[in-house]
């Protein structure tokens, strides 16, 4: 939500009106990825036991939490449909609830497919509410590069956190990446290092000099980290550093530039 909020004040009026329906549908959205989290949690239950930092909880007080975001999803969704009226919001109410359903009980099992579709519904969450109730037509180039960044740091989160789980995930005979062929797994996560930087020169002219040359440094300096924090095998300090450079890039290219 706070990357929504960042796009929606740095683009638009500073004021928001709750009129256009922005508010409701990111939290929708929010609910929907609460409840996908809550049930994954649920789901793996028995899976995440065996991590180190488990904590046991109660999977029937979860699955009540689990209703109760979900009903919410509805609920904030249905209210931004009807200030917008927009058909259209109908298939991504439906959509996001299935698809997080659909990944925590058999798709992130699979290689590569699962990691595609977070990445995938990571991109949706943040720019839809703001694509379908303000319009991108005047910030077009931005938006893109925006989604484009978003949808490489997390696909690279992904699979970074299934190289983490491989023990576990081979042992439950999870067919992810990792476990599937760890040497691929290695070369798409570097693959997608490069195409960060790749992506920063596509855009270059779209970006202030000042975002571009943040970005350059951000990525450098966090993949001279991530080397050394690959060969100690400090995996979840990798993705939670992952997840700051995207909150870095939001920032230099809108509240910053």
């Amino acid at each position: 939500m706070l990357l929504q909020a960042l796009l929606y004040f740095a683009f638009f009026d500073r004021s928001f009106s709750i009129k256009d329906g922005w508010l409701f549908l990111t939290l929708s959205i929010l609910s929907f990825g609460i409840f996908g989290n809550i049930h994954n949690n649920i789901v793996d239950y028995e899976l995440d036991q065996q991590k180190k930092d488990f904590t046991p909880f109660n999977t029937a007080a979860y699955t009540i939490w689990a209703l109760i975001f979900i009903i919410l999803g509805f609920l904030f969704g249905f209210v931004a449909f009807y200030l917008t009226f927009s058909p259209t919001l109908l298939y991504y109410i439906i959509f996001f609830p299935v698809a997080l359903a659909l990944y925590n009980l058999f798709l992130q099992k699979l290689p590569l497919i699962g990691n595609l579709i977070i990445a995938i519904l990571g991109v949706l969450s943040v720019f839809i509410p703001i694509a379908h109730t303000k319009g991108i037509d005047y910030h077009l180039e931005t938006f893109y590069f925006l989604m484009e960044m978003a949808f490489l740091l997390t696909l690279m989160r992904e699979i970074i956190k299934d190289i983490e789980d491989y023990e576990i995930d081979k042992r439950f005979n999870y067919k992810t990446l990792p476990v599937i062929s760890w040497k691929t797994a290695f070369s798409i996560y570097g693959f997608l290092n490069i195409m960060y930087f790749v992506l920063l020169f596509i855009y270059k002219d779209s970006l202030t000099q000042f975002s571009f040359y943040t970005l350059i440094i951000t990525g450098l300096t966090s993949w001279v980290i991530a080397t050394k924090l690959l060969r100690e095998k400090k995996y979840h300090q990798i993705s939670l550093m992952i997840k700051f450079m995207m909150l870095i890039g939001f920032l230099a290219v809108t509240l910053l530039s």
